[in-house]
């Protein structure tokens, strides 16, 4: 039964509709508002997935010949904003090591240091060797 007009708007009620074609009606409006309902579910949890992936690991391990590092990226997460600031590339660049490998761009070591010694030396972090290389 098409419950559309000429102009795809449903009949109104007037239009010689009877309490069967009234009973459909309703029952068609409310598989819309659950349809939406659903749709508007699920993309709420989309967000909030991609937001979560957005965040990154917990913690980050870096393999060292001075011992291992063990990066807590969700707490540096709380004392910086923008993700830019050590992805200077954006975080669809890839990892570190794609472009610091010493030929396109500095050694990832050197590259750590600077960044990492610079900010703890400003917030008053740990700098020494063993602070966060582990054996």
């Amino acid at each position: 039964m098409n419950n559309f007009n000429r102009c795809g708007n449903y009949r109104m009620l007037s239009d010689g509709m009877g309490p069967k074609e009234i009973t459909i009606l309703f029952k068609e409006v409310d598989a819309m508002k659950r349809f939406i309902a659903v749709l508007l579910t699920v993309s709420f949890l989309a967000v909030g997935a991609v937001v979560a992936l957005a965040e990154g690991p917990a913690e980050v391990k870096f393999e060292t010949k001075m011992g291992d590092v063990t990066f807590p990226h969700e707490t540096h997460q709380g004392f910086v904003s923008d993700c830019t600031t050590c992805h200077h590339k954006g975080l669809e660049a890839g990892t570190c090591k794609d472009c610091h490998d010493g030929t396109k761009a500095p050694k990832a070591k050197d590259a750590f240091h600077d960044l990492c010694k610079g900010c703890h030396k400003e917030k008053n972090g740990p700098t020494g060797c063993k602070d966060c290389h582990k054996k």
